[in-house]
């Protein structure tokens, strides 16, 4: 009778099961953690990570955003409107907040590498994927790391931040975000970087 009388407070018919985080804390009134919400899970574990840094190192993974950029971790959502111009800002947001942030100085000084065009050190992905060769990982683990980071870098330098074109065209083909509406390649994208700061979490874990 409840679940019935929920729905009917939308004046729509019910089309499925009640979400558990949505009965325990719209009906029971008690906090429950949205489990299956893509923006929520990548907020926790992008803060889960750099309290797991600070733990392990006494640095964040990612360093603090300037006051001018610090309202991306909050604003960072799922497109309004299914525009490009919405995954243009999206990306460049997330491009701040993971890659442009990386913490190079402690990467540099885990490594005992800097970043240097001359060795294949182009820039902090290829630090991050040096110090992943450094640590006693798995091949497939380093790569689901890289992931996240390679997608946001390339979809940001082929399409967000440049005119797009066919490099942008082969850039989404490449990582299967064809004939995806844009809601659905940034949920793609960003479930790709909560996989990737797991994963760290379970590296940094294993120092501990």
């Amino acid at each position: 009778m409840i679940y019935l009388l929920y729905w009917r407070s939308f004046n729509v018919p019910p089309s499925g099961p009640l979400p558990r985080d949505v009965f325990m804390r719209d009906i029971m009134g008690v906090f429950a953690e949205p489990k299956g919400n893509v923006i929520y899970n990548f907020r926790r574990t992008y803060r889960l990570l750099q309290k797991k840094s600070n733990d392990v190192f006494g640095q964040p993974f990612f360093k603090p955003l300037t006051d001018r950029d610090e309202h991306i971790e909050v604003w960072l959502r799922l497109p309004i409107f299914d525009t490009s111009r919405e995954f243009d800002d999206i990306i460049l947001g997330l491009a701040k907040l993971t890659n442009g942030s990386l913490n190079v100085d402690l990467l540099e000084s885990l490594t005992g590498k800097k970043i240097n065009q001359e060795v294949g050190i182009g820039g902090s992905i290829d630090l991050l994927a040096v110090y992943m060769d450094c640590i006693p990982i798995a091949n497939e683990t380093k790569e689901n790391i890289l992931l996240g980071f390679h997608m946001v870098k390339d979809l940001r330098s082929s399409g967000a931040a440049h005119r797009s074109g066919r490099k942008f065209l082969k850039k989404i083909k490449q990582y299967k975000l064809e004939g995806m509406t844009i809601t659905k390649a940034i949920e793609k994208v960003m479930i790709q970087l909560t996989q990737s700061f797991r994963l760290l979490i379970g590296v940094l874990d294993s120092f501990i």
